[in-house]
This record gives C-alpha cells, sequence and structure tokens, in this order.
C-alpha cells in the first residue's frame, strides 16, 4: 500500500477510535460495495462497525457509526490505491486494536449482491465477530488490562506503524 493510501487509513482509524465506546479492545469494521448480476456498483456501499468491549461482566459487541466524513476517507483511499493490487476492492475488514494494531483485509473478487445481501456469509462474520474470535479477544483483553491500556495508561491515539498488516492477505 502506498504512503497516501496509508494515510487516508491513518485518517479512517483515527476517526473510529475517536468514537469508540468506552472499554473498547478492538473495533471492527467491514466496508462492501455491492452489485447486481455480477457488476459492483460502487455508489452503494454498505459498513457495519462493532467494537469489542471489556465491561464489568466481560466481553460483549457494540455497533455504533463513524462520522460522516468516514467516506471522504474510504475515498481517498479508492484514488490512493490506483494501481495498487487492492485497486477495485469490493469488500475491506479493518480491525483496530487498542494498542494501537490495525489490520486490513481487501478482497478484489465479485461484489456481494444487493439483493438478499444480509443473507451473504460476510454479514454473518460481522454479526457473529465476538463469538467467533472469543479466545483471541480474552487473550487481547487480558493482554491490555495487564499492560494498563484500558485504564488509558498507554493508550495508543495513533495506529502502531510497525504493527499495519493483512489479516489474510489480498483475495481476489
Amino acid at each position: 500500500m502506498n504512503h497516501q493510501a496509508r494515510e487516508a487509513l491513518e485518517r479512517l482509524v483515527a476517526r473510529y477510535r475517536a468514537i469508540a465506546p468506552e472499554g473498547w479492545i478492538r473495533v471492527i469494521s467491514w466496508w462492501a460495495y455491492l452489485g447486481d448480476g455480477g457488476t459492483t456498483d460502487r455508489s452503494v456501499l454498505k459498513h457495519p462497525e462493532i467494537a469489542i468491549v471489556l465491561g464489568p461482566d466481560g466481553l460483549s459487541s457494540e455497533y455504533f457509526r463513524p462520522d460522516s466524513h468516514a467516506g471522504n476517507d474510504i475515498d481517498a483511499l479508492n484514488e490512493a490505491l490506483v494501481g495498487e493490487p487492492e485497486e477495485g476492492w469490493t469488500l475491506l475488514q479493518l480491525e483496530i486494536d487498542r494498542d494501537g494494531t490495525v489490520r486490513t483485509d481487501f478482497d478484489t473478487g465479485p461484489a456481494r449482491e444487493l439483493e438478499d445481501s444480509a443473507t451473504d456469509p460476510f454479514w454473518d462474520g460481522v454479526h457473529e465477530y465476538l463469538e467467533r474470535n472469543r479466545p483471541a479477544l480474552e487473550e487481547l483483553a487480558g493482554r491490555l488490562e495487564a499492560e494498563g491500556v484500558l485504564n488509558g495508561a498507554q493508550d495508543s491515539t495513533q495506529p502502531n506503524q510497525g504493527r499495519f498488516g493483512k489479516l489474510f492477505g489480498r483475495r481476489g
């Protein structure tokens, strides 16, 4: 990913960090372009977001939305990705850990169908994230508590540049 794309992604990450609910340990966002009949409609964009939060009763998921300017960051990201392997992505999964670790996964395959898009397995990943990833999230919560990050002592406000990475590599 080139420098301009990374900067656009960093602005998006900063937006999520600024509005994440109290006690958050990970923010997960999926940006998906939907399509019809195998064609991608870049104007139809869905982006559910959840935060994994550590509260008195343990881990929970909370849904939220970034401010209205997050779309501008996505537009800037798309413009900067021209000529990059991620250009033309149809699905972006973004994970932001409270310690500053940021992971991305771009899917350049066919767009999810607009019709019945909520039945796509992609949506299950959104709604069942906590259940599917509980052991790793419990480990993350324990580590963040031990490091004092949850009380704000070491809560990084900027992504950890050395830890930007891909979840599973580019798919397409």
